[in-house]
């Protein structure tokens, strides 16, 4: 293993959810989880963002296999610093990271936490440790619209050319993504935001962009001119 000069702690703070079924929280004293397989990482956590309706997965999306060693710290989407790391693995002590976690592991919402190769990814310089931390489900949710179930394969697949993609709520967390995604895929990507995020939404890559305060959608829509490929509805 490949361990960073700073002394890791037996114990580390972390937020728990006592009861699945409640949307309470914590603060409490946990050991330090161990790296016990060659695609571990041990993660100093930095920030970590929790999504809507998080602490109601749980409750309302048991999983199906229930995992035994599952402490119940919320927390998928982190952003942190690298601290042990395979010998075997691309990553290295000291690298700052951005990832999803799998949620039927032990959360992040605690000083340390594991993430595994597999959901690591070098953390942009350009962004805030903050900003890094929400980019993962939201990129994630974005991506699996287009490229998944909306049937455009990938970026370089050349199936997004030429099409027209709709995305409502262009300015949100997920709406953001689906513009640029889909322009550097090669569509022409028409979004729907209030009058304050029009210019923000086309300096995103969109070719028009429908002020909803304004502009009525199913009217626009009955416009033969005005027909697209794909809408993807963030509202």
């Amino acid at each position: 293993m490949a361990v960073q000069t700073d002394k890791v702690p037996e114990s580390c703070r972390a937020i728990l959810q006592l009861d699945p079924q409640q949307q309470n929280l914590s603060l409490a004293s946990l050991p330090v989880p161990k790296v016990k397989a060659p695609n571990e990482h041990l993660i100093r956590v930095h920030t970590v963002a929790l999504c809507k309706g998080e602490l109601l997965w749980i409750k309302n999306f048991p999983p199906s296999e229930p995992n035994e060693d599952r402490k119940m710290v919320p927390g998928c989407d982190i952003a942190g610093r690298v601290v042990i790391a395979g010998t075997s693995s691309p990553f290295k002590a000291g690298d700052e990271i951005y990832c999803r976690t799998n949620y039927r592991r032990t959360g992040a919402l605690r000083d340390y936490t594991i993430a595994l190769t597999e959901e690591l990814a070098l953390r942009p310089q350009s962004l805030s440790w903050t900003q890094s931390a929400a980019v993962a489900l939201s990129a994630e949710t974005a991506w699996q619209a287009l490229f998944v179930h909306a049937g455009l394969e990938s970026l370089d697949s050349g199936l997004a050319k030429g099409k027209r993609v709709l995305v409502t709520a262009a300015s949100g967390g997920v709406g953001t993504w689906l513009v640029q995604l889909a322009r550097l895929a090669g569509a022409d990507v028409i979004g729907t935001c209030g009058p304050s995020n029009v210019d923000f939404v086309r300096s995103l890559g969109a070719i028009e962009v429908l002020d909803y305060r304004t502009t009525d959608l199913s009217t626009w829509g009955s416009n033969q001119q005005n027909q697209v490929d794909v809408v993807i509805d963030c509202i």
